[in-house]
């Protein structure tokens, strides 16, 4: 599939267009980028960036003053002292249960949804913990002007999101391979043509659900504005964000949670298939990597 797929795009993958979210979620994406593209020792580099990536993704959605911006860089710092302190020994720790159980050979399906759920949980904490840091941040942009820009700035998201689904499905299902695939062999190694079919096959099987998850973000979005224009204060800004960040359903209805229900179904199905297929090889190499990178975590937070 790899060899004779078209060229890329160069589309680059968006995260959904909420601010908060975006400067929550950064942290797992920073992790998540610098686990796939970055060998173990560059994962360090790419981690000491992170603070200028969440100021920037922030910058893109808020109405600054001068003053605002030396605030949003302290909390910022604050944040990810907080994920460099609290999150990367608990992600270390983590990785290196993952790693025995890789080498031991417990890839059956009770154990692949054992890592899931915990993988779930870490993320889960993130959010809970970093949450009244941004609300900090969120607790000076209620005013009618800020709100109104900060709209403004999602809705430009939301309409790249919409027209990055007008483009050819088959070849979306094709590139998304190919990044699997790529990423996939950073952790375990050469990855086989069996092993690229269950990756297609997946690409394809929930190729359908974008145009549902951009309603459900449309929803959201105006679900956040409505709460910002009540000009809440910053403390039921730091509780209302878990709730619409880990439990959307309670805020765009059954439909989301379903349809999450039904991506993570759809993933861990994905993630069960690929851990029965992996070679010895591919699991020592597999362990060797998880460990390498949970060194690293340990070596960040101390």
């Amino acid at each position: 599939l790899r060899r004779i797929s078209p060229l890329r795009t160069g589309k680059q993958m968006r995260v959904d267009p909420i601010f908060p979210w975006h400067v929550l979620k950064r942290l797992g994406i920073l992790l998540l980028v610098a686990l796939a593209l970055t060998g173990c020792s560059q994962f360090k580099v790419l981690y000491a960036f992170g603070g200028e990536a969440i100021r920037g993704e922030a910058e893109f959605f808020l109405d600054l003053t001068e003053a605002e911006e030396a605030a949003l860089a302290e909390n910022v710092d604050v944040l990810v002292r907080w994920h460099r302190m609290e999150m990367l020994p608990k992600y270390a720790a983590f990785l290196s249960m993952t790693a025995d159980r890789v080498e031991n050979g417990s890839l059956h399906t009770p154990d692949v949804k054992e890592t899931i759920i915990r993988m779930r949980s870490l993320l889960k904490e993130t959010v809970e913990g970093a949450s009244p840091i941004v609300a900090s941040v969120l607790a000076d942009h209620t005013t009618p002007q800020k709100v109104a820009h900060l709209s403004e700035r999602m809705r430009e998201r939301l309409a790249e999101r919409r027209a990055e689904m007008e483009g050819d499905w088959e070849e979306w299902t094709v590139e998304r391979t190919e990044r699997a695939v790529d990423r996939f062999e950073r952790f375990m190694g050469h990855v086989t043509p069996a092993q690229e079919k269950i990756i297609q096959r997946y690409f394809e099987g929930i190729s359908d659900m974008s145009a549902r998850w951009q309603q459900m973000r449309e929803i959201r979005h105006q679900a956040f504005v409505d709460f910002l224009v009540e000009r809440p204060d910053r403390e039921s800004i730091a509780r209302f964000l878990p709730g619409i960040l880990l439990r959307s359903g309670e805020v765009v209805g059954p439909v989301y949670t379903q349809l999450a229900d039904s991506w993570w179904r759809g993933f861990t199905g994905w993630m069960v298939e690929m851990a029965g297929s992996m070679t010895p090889e591919q699991r020592m190499h597999l362990a060797r990597t998880l460990r390498g990178y949970a060194e690293d975590m340990v070596d960040l937070s101390t």
